[in-house]
């Protein structure tokens, strides 16, 4: 199974401008910036935050690693399933 790390990239990224005291409004803020700054559907990077096993297309893939300057492998890790 691919996890999706979107959370932890989003929790780990710079946001020094935005205030702490308003952590639901900030929480929607990140998601809405990063969706409009990466030309992403801010539908897909909320269902995505929500759901770390969400599926996606290498597209957004493509884009989340762009805005955040990460690799692939930041974004999505493997973690085995027993059959």
């Amino acid at each position: 199974m691919l996890l999706i790390r979107y959370i932890f990239l989003i929790k780990s990224h710079d946001y020094k401008h935005e205030p702490r005291a308003l952590d639901f409004i900030v929480h929607f803020i990140k998601h809405y910036y990063v969706a409009e700054a990466a030309g992403l559907q801010k539908a897909a990077i909320s269902k995505m935050a929500k759901n770390n096993n969400y599926s996606t297309t290498t597209r957004t893939l493509d884009a989340l690693c762009t805005y955040f300057d990460c690799k692939i492998e930041d974004l999505i890790t493997y973690q085995h399933q027993s059959l």
